[in-house]
């Protein structure tokens, strides 16, 4: 079986991180031969793909978005109508097609380049959209791009029931090609990297750890509120957050001008963020939004004391996950909720509030191979 996956590259998120995973199992399938293209390779966050003899990097194909990147006369033609057709999402005619076919072509994710290159560029059998996050925010022109796209692939995988619930809503056309797939976690990996030691706690300050993207979805801000307030009523402890985004100024700011810098710290993009969930007393996730929540998943492999948000994905999770604590979406209530924690430290420390996994991670992880390729 031949299969082309087109995503977007190292960002530090959760659609890479699931890519890794879904390409590590890859690697271990008989007759499997995966071709993998990236749009981008950003030179500060690296790329954690392990290429083997069947899973290999497609290179090349995609040159003409930078003038940089042009060499001859050819690129720089193919360059000026890219950036006049890109108003229109229709850049990627520009884009050379892979020389070979493929069984299944998968764009892993619904943003950017990947969507529209497989149904454009990529002859396959099979074309797969994996939409990854939790909110539909667009309207006009890009919604109505969007759904001619979308409706032409043959399957569009989502990773949660409120995913796929929300993606019918927003285009009930295509109702009938959504199926629930979930996401995928290298748990040895995972586990491998919590091993690794770190210099996170050396009083017996109790250590809350956040890791997201820096961005209003995520509710940092509401952490930072939650955190205020914690303080005002004297509870000591240290939150680290691991991530870096568009809010990461304001986040700091808030910081410095409430006085927190002693109880919160932004520690940015970090390549092992599981020996900081590993090394932390509660993990907290405070989304507004989420497809799956990859992070906390991966912090129940940890059997972590978990506190999350009350969003639909998040309770979603109670399905696999024993012992998820969640709150509702207010600075107030998350406060609330870590300071019965706090009160309890102890307990914390001993597991009484730990989260679990109701079944193997990893037998699941394999039928979820199996479901987002349709054998």
């Amino acid at each position: 079986m031949k299969i082309l996956i087109v995503s977007q590259g190292p960002d530090g998120g959760g659609v890479h991180k699931s890519l890794t995973a879904l390409l590590a199992r890859l690697a271990d399938m008989e007759n499997v031969e995966a071709d993998v293209l990236l749009w981008r390779k950003p030179p500060s966050i690296p790329d954690e793909i392990v290429y083997t003899r069947n899973i290999t990097p497609l290179e090349g194909l995609h040159g003409v978005k930078s003038f940089a990147n042009c060499s001859s006369i050819g690129d720089f033609l193919r360059y000026a109508l890219f950036r006049a057709l890109r108003p229109a999402g229709m850049e990627t005619l520009c884009f050379h097609k892979p020389s070979k076919s493929y069984d299944i072509a998968i764009a892993y994710s619904q943003m950017g380049y990947s969507p529209h290159y497989v149904i454009d560029k990529v002859k396959a059998a099979k074309k797969i959209l994996f939409f990854h996050h939790g909110s539909y925010d667009y309207s006009g022109y890009r919604r109505r791009l969007d759904a001619a796209y979308f409706k032409r692939f043959d399957r569009i995988a989502t990773m949660s029931r409120a995913n796929a619930e929300m993606l019918s809503t927003h285009f009930p056309g295509i109702s009938n090609k959504i199926s629930i797939v979930g996401n995928f976690i290298n748990v040895d990996n995972i586990l491998k990297l919590g091993q690794e030691k770190i210099a996170e706690n050396a009083s017996d300050t109790p250590v809350l750890t956040t890791v997201a993207r820096l961005s209003p979805e995520k509710g940092i801000a509401k952490a930072l509120d939650a955190a205020l307030i914690l303080k005002k009523k004297g509870y000591h402890f240290r939150w680290t957050f691991i991530g870096d985004g568009p809010s990461r100024n304001d986040c700091e700011a808030f910081i410095s001008a409430n006085g927190l810098d002693n109880e919160c710290r932004i520690a940015g993009f970090k390549a092992n963020p599981y020996a900081y969930i590993a090394a932390s007393d509660i993990y907290v996730q405070p989304s507004e939004v989420e497809s799956y929540s990859l992070t906390i998943r991966e912090a129940a492999l940890f059997r972590k004391t978990i506190v999350a948000t009350s969003i639909p994905a998040i309770e979603e999770a109670r399905d696999e996950i024993n012992g998820l604590i969640t709150t509702a979406p207010t600075p107030e209530s998350l406060a609330d909720t870590l300071a019965g924690l706090l009160d309890n430290i102890e307990d914390v420390r001993e597991g009484r509030y730990s989260a679990s996994y109701s079944s193997e991670p990893n037998i699941k992880s394999e039928r979820q191979v199996k479901d987002l390729l349709g054998i």
